[in-house]
């Protein structure tokens, strides 16, 4: 009996089998094995360089592919009822020779436009495996840890140098920095037309046209008379009751007689970059609203049909750090209006670039769409925001090369045709963002209606 209850004892907890080194190159695999005995079940735990692996719990212990982090050495643990053995260190040798990190493309400079994205992409040359963290002017970028870092509708406030610290097992390397500009949208912001109301029944207007390719959504604007309001800025003469009447198309779809003082329009006056109205009472006019028309107008009068001096705006009142490539625009503005001895429209282009503008002063051709009294023979005069004339046109065809450019603009940006052999002015220009004045009078001091057009060409 004491032969048999021997002979049924569990073995003494001992290894039977040590983990043995191994030497493999990067990429290969490798594995360790350990045989023991000892009291069933027997827990495996294998370490390196001194640390429990997770879920390293078999005898055997296997690296698919093996990298330069993976030298060192392991060890295993084997545990039963009677206690706890370690195993003897089995190093893992990495044969293939360390390379440190280098950048084999860096990333590259872009410029684009608010509300686009942006792709910057690095390539590293060195030992693998790598870890990535981009830097935006020098600060990590929460999250930024692959080799492409995507910027998603950006702003201008995104403009920056982005760059990237690429690492391995030996080191870390810094990739050039990349600048991301991002240009806020040229547009036409604003139009406005300081003239006189001379009789009882005069009166003016000023169109807009809102929309572009791929645009969507509604287009607020700010539209003002400003007769009273004048006069507080040391104008005198001024128009004293200014009336605004809305229409899309044909259509009327709103009016205005004296602002009221809201805060609403005080606010958006202040947004647009307009001066305010001194008094909450004055007898101006002022609205803002959002559009979803293209074609739209404003009439301006007189509610008692008094004379004088009034200022006609129209504000985009899209900001400019809202404002991204898919934000509808002010495609034209204008003024039809009798010149007088001389009409002086202004406009403001916003943004970061310059935009090319075509500006019309037409007179005869209006006659062919039923307008009397036209002006026979306008001319026009553009001038920078600090009163240096930078170009002048009269007869917009006064040269085959002339008419030509000058119709293709035409037709790309939709204003109705002129006969080459009108006395109609155009031209067209590039400008840079600003404030900007056209003139318009008829040749030889002649006067009558016309009509001032501004045009964004794409």
């Amino acid at each position: 009996n004491i032969s048999r209850s021997a002979r049924l004892q569990s073995p003494a907890l001992a290894f039977g089998v040590q983990p043995a080194s191994v030497t493999v190159a990067v990429e290969e695999k490798a594995s360790f094995v350990a045989g023991a005995v000892g009291t069933a079940p027997l827990a495996y735990q294998w370490s390196f360089n001194g640390r429990a692996i997770p879920n390293a719990t078999a005898a055997t212990l296997r690296i698919d592919t093996v990298y330069h982090a993976n030298g060192g050495k392991y060890s295993v643990k084997v545990t039963d009822s009677t206690g706890t053995i370690t195993s003897n260190d089995a190093t893992l040798i990495v044969s293939t020779p360390l390379v440190l990190p280098t950048v084999a493309t860096a990333p590259a400079a872009q410029t684009t436009l608010s509300g686009n994205s942006a792709t910057l992409n690095v390539v590293a040359n060195g030992s693998a495996p790598f870890t990535y963290q981009w830097l935006r002017d020098g600060a990590p970028l929460p999250g930024a840890t692959s080799s492409t870092l995507v910027l998603p509708n950006l702003r201008p406030a995104d403009t920056a140098r982005y760059s990237v610290t690429i690492t391995n097992f030996g080191g870390s390397v810094t990739s050039p920095a990349a600048t991301i500009t991002v240009n806020s949208i040229s547009r036409i912001s604003n139009l406005s037309v300081l003239t006189s109301l001379s009789d009882p029944t005069d009166n003016f207007t000023l169109g807009y046209v809102v929309g572009g390719a791929s645009t969507t959504g509604a287009k607020p604007v700010v539209l003002r008379a400003a007769g009273p309001a004048l006069g507080a800025l040391g104008v005198g003469g001024t128009l004293p009751d200014p009336k605004l009447e809305l229409y899309a198309g044909a259509t009327k779809t709103g009016e205005n007689d004296n602002w009221g003082g809201a805060s609403t329009l005080s606010t958006s006056f202040s947004s647009v970059g307009a001066f305010p109205f001194a008094a909450t009472n004055s007898k101006d006019s002022a609205v803002a609203t959002s559009l979803t028309t293209r074609d739209n107008s404003v009439k301006v009068s007189a509610a008692d049909s008094s004379l004088g001096l009034v200022l006609a705006e129209i504000y985009d009142a899209t900001t400019d750090a809202a404002f991204i490539t898919t934000t509808p625009r002010l495609l034209n503005v204008s003024v039809l209006k009798s010149l007088g001895t001389g009409l002086t429209v202004g406009f403001t282009i916003a943004g970061s670039t310059p935009k090319t503008v075509l500006i019309r002063a037409i007179g005869p051709t209006l006659g062919s769409f039923g307008v009397a009294g036209t002006v026979e023979d306008p001319q026009l005069t553009l001038f920078n925001s600090s009163s240096t004339k930078i170009a002048e046109n009269d007869n917009w065809a006064a040269t085959p090369a002339l008419a030509t450019s000058l119709t293709a603009a035409f037709t790309s940006v939709g204003a109705f045709a002129l006969p080459t052999t009108s006395r109609d002015a155009a031209l067209l220009t590039t400008l840079p963002p600003g404030g900007y004045s056209v003139q318009v009078s008829g040749v030889n001091n002649t006067t009558g209606a016309a009509l001032v057009e501004v045009y964004e060409v794409p």
